[in-house]
């Protein structure tokens, strides 16, 4: 079936070529330690498909389509959750929790609906401006973490990582990648897939607004 494509203008189109600079810069390259000469690795085509699917304003009509993109992601991530959690108008609660595939014994993001959003002023700035959140030890957090690591530790989880779902020039979501094991760190390679898959969700999420409000 051939889809309609719509093009996509101002800051939309501005995400979309954010993400597909970030594919094609090599950003999601799969690394090699052979004593050849260095060559331009293989690309991931599972992360690419997934970043192309979720700036497809089309899957944005169903959650049921983007479940099945978050569940390949954790796989290809080699993550133990990873899902979406989408505010209110106000910014004020989680109003709607969109997981899939999760395995981690007790974590069930979706007992998050209709929380209060654990992130501060500062913490959504920081969001706004494309930065990454992460906790690697709610144990050891400062007060303003609390409710952020409060809700970690309820989902059975040791470490997360955050990226902030921009539309419109404000944080509207966050995307979690989450562990169940403590991590010193989070490599490279999963920061930029956080900023690659929150950009794409952000841009193909406007996308489905803006032709929603066309129709109208």
């Amino acid at each position: 079936m051939n889809r309609e494509v719509t093009t996509p203008t101002g800051s939309v189109l501005d995400k979309v070529l954010t993400a597909k600079a970030a594919v094609e810069t090599g950003a999601f390259f799969k690394s090699t330690r052979s004593k050849e000469p260095a060559k331009r690795p293989a690309l991931d085509p599972t992360i690419a498909r997934i970043a192309v699917e979720l700036t497809c304003p089309e899957n944005h009509a169903s959650d049921a389509s983007i479940e099945p993109l978050l569940s390949s992601l954790r796989e290809a991530a080699s993550l133990s959750c990873v899902f979406v959690a989408m505010f209110d108008g106000r910014r004020v609660r989680m109003e709607k929790i969109i997981a899939a595939g999760i395995t981690v014994k007790n974590c069930k993001p979706d007992t998050l609906t209709g929380a209060m959003q654990p992130c501060t002023a500062e913490m959504l700035a920081r969001l706004a401006k494309h930065q990454l959140l992460d906790v690697k030890d709610y144990n050891s957090v400062g007060p303003d973490w609390d409710l952020f690591s409060s809700q970690v530790a309820s989902l059975n989880l040791s470490s997360v990582l955050v990226g902030g779902i921009n539309v419109l020039g404000n944080v509207q979501g966050l995307m979690i990648f989450g562990s169940l094991l403590r991590r010193s760190d989070w490599d490279v390679e999963t920061r930029l897939a956080m900023k690659l898959m929150s950009a794409s969700y952000a841009a193909g999420f406007e996308r489905h607004q803006l032709l929603s409000s066309q129709q109208k």
